[in-house]
């Protein structure tokens, strides 16, 4: 995925499950469309930028939309079905090295920092 958002085969792979959720969830008014909106989710999740920063062009939803699908997806579970889905697929196309996987952590010393810091607060 690049600033242009998914590419076509991308695509073909996640419009099943998206389909099948977004018909199942919808109710009321019309939706945004939810490729534009995945762009924004991905590209967010990915960078782990601030929702303001996301690409603004006709690949990319506003930021307060993709935002709240997310928290749609998440109430829902099924953001944490889909990603697994999403994994498992990676695994069956030899996508994921098992032997390279890694975590990541950023650490931040408190507000001040020093010995005398107690929960961000120097005492």
């Amino acid at each position: 995925m690049s600033k242009q958002g998914l590419n076509e085969e991308q695509f073909k792979i996640l419009e099943p499950q998206m389909e099948k959720w977004v018909n199942r969830n919808h109710y009321g008014r019309k939706l945004a469309p939810w490729r534009p909106v995945v762009n924004t989710i991905f590209w967010v999740l990915r960078t782990g930028a601030p929702w303001k920063d996301a690409p603004r062009n006709k690949e990319f939803s506003h930021p307060s939309t993709a935002h709240a699908w997310l928290g749609r997806m998440q109430s829902a579970g099924f953001l944490d079905q889909f990603l697994e889905g999403l994994l498992k697929l990676a695994e069956q196309l030899g996508c994921i090295d098992a032997q390279r996987r890694s975590v990541d952590g950023f650490f931040s010393s408190g507000r001040g920092a020093g010995e005398q810091v107690d929960y961000g607060l120097k005492a």
